[in-house]
């Protein structure tokens, strides 16, 4: 069966062909995506908030509000460069989560456990997704409200227009102030997409291993039904009675190979996706303290404060969302280790205890998704970025008083 046409994955698959990422369809249409949506978001996103910031560097209060803007943009960007540059590597992921659909759909109890969580997954993609399209629409309505009213109520003098972001785009912005706003919102848009298809892709592709380790669990909980074992993997030979002592022989066998499949689909979940990673949670530590201090900063304005501190909380839900699937990862390989103690080993004859010590041993070392080999993710840091945060904002407003 092909799994991506499936409820489970059709979703992340549309928003991987939508920008040209789908490694399986490679022609013009795709390069044209890519194109298009690297443009985009150069020319009316990044380039006009880099220009902007260059000409305000004197003015401290404007650069707290356009480095959470420039650093999400360019997080986007980032994140697309490297889903579309490493496309060879997204297809032996996607091959591989493939391949393990078709391999373990004989057992039904196996299956069913790849289907919760990739129905998780999927539910914590949507949800990211939903999110993030709804602040995008927010931002782009609260900037019609002012010309808006200006048409149902008007007043004796224009009311003040405010773009997206306070991009230089060489025009009167009064004057053109739809037409750019369309381009801040176009731009807005693609980088959001790539952002959320990245992020969508991160989540199935972890909940997906944390599924491997969770079916390997089940497995080592089950050592002792050897008939199980024989019937669910398909270890009967056609025509060939196979005894006892090679039945419990081909289980530790399969749960040796699938435990060390488990342990190679996360190194290259991690090794695939270290670069954006690192770059979401540098970027994301900048545009959480910038919002922070720009929220304090914003003492006047309550519009202000209420658009940096939506942006605050955003970043520090995609910094959560970030953190979440490496501790997923690691609490799940480190589950292997406590089914494999609870499998009644000691029934075990003597030479298959080695074979499952084999497992227990790696299972000591569970599998962690790190970052420019010095960023762990984990709650931990999610818990650390979080104070950080917190406390630049508190040392902001300590100063105010």
């Amino acid at each position: 069966m092909d799994v991506f046409n499936t409820t489970y994955y059709k979703v992340q698959k549309r928003f991987l062909s939508i920008c040209g990422g789908w490694p399986y369809e490679l022609n013009r249409i795709s390069t044209t995506s890519r194109i298009m949506f690297i443009t985009i978001s150069l020319v009316f996103l990044i380039i006009p908030e880099v220009l902007s910031l260059f000409k305000n560097l004197q003015d401290f209060d404007f650069v707290m509000t356009m480095l959470p803007i420039l650093c999400g943009s360019v997080m986007g960007l980032c994140k697309g460069l490297i889903i579309f540059g490493y496309n060879d590597e997204v297809k032996k992921l996607m091959d591989g989560l493939q391949k393990d659909w078709q391999d373990l759909c004989y057992e039904e109890s196996e299956l069913l456990i790849l289907k919760k969580y990739a129905k998780t997954g999927k539910q914590v993609t949507v949800t990211i997704a939903v999110f993030t399209y709804t602040a995008v629409l927010a931002t782009y309505l609260l900037s019609c409200i002012a010309p808006v009213m200006d048409l149902v109520i008007p007043l004796n003098e224009s009311r003040t227009y405010a773009l997206i972001f306070p991009g230089d785009f060489y025009v009167h912005t009064d004057k053109y102030f739809f037409l750019v706003l369309t381009m801040e919102l176009y731009g807005l848009v693609c980088v959001c997409h790539l952002i959320v298809t990245v992020d969508s892709w991160y989540v199935v592709l972890t909940f997906h291993c944390c599924g491997l380790f969770m079916v390997l669990s089940q497995r080592l909980e089950k050592l002792s039904d050897w008939t199980f074992k024989a019937k669910g993997h398909h270890m009967m030979q056609e025509n060939m009675a196979i005894n006892e002592d090679r039945i419990i022989h081909l289980a530790l066998k399969k749960c040796i190979q699938l435990h060390l499949r488990s342990v190679k689909y996360g190194e290259q979940i991690n090794s695939m996706f270290n670069v954006s990673l690192f770059v979401d949670v540098t970027a994301g530590i900048f545009i959480a303290s910038a919002s922070a201090v720009k929220f304090v900063l914003s003492t006047d304005d309550p519009s202000q404060r209420i658009k940096y501190g939506a942006i605050y909380l955003t970043q520090t839900g995609r910094i959560f969302f970030n953190t979440l699937p490496g501790q997923l990862i690691y609490d799940h390989s480190s589950q292997v280790y406590i089914a494999a103690s609870q499998s009644k080993w000691y029934n075990l004859p003597d030479k298959y205890k080695k074979m499952l010590i084999m497992i227990m041993m790696r299972s000591l070392r569970p599998c962690e998704f790190i970052v420019a080999e010095m960023i762990t993710l984990n709650i931990e840091l999610f818990s650390m970025v979080t104070r950080t945060c917190l406390s630049y904002s508190t040392i902001m407003l300590s100063t105010q008083k």
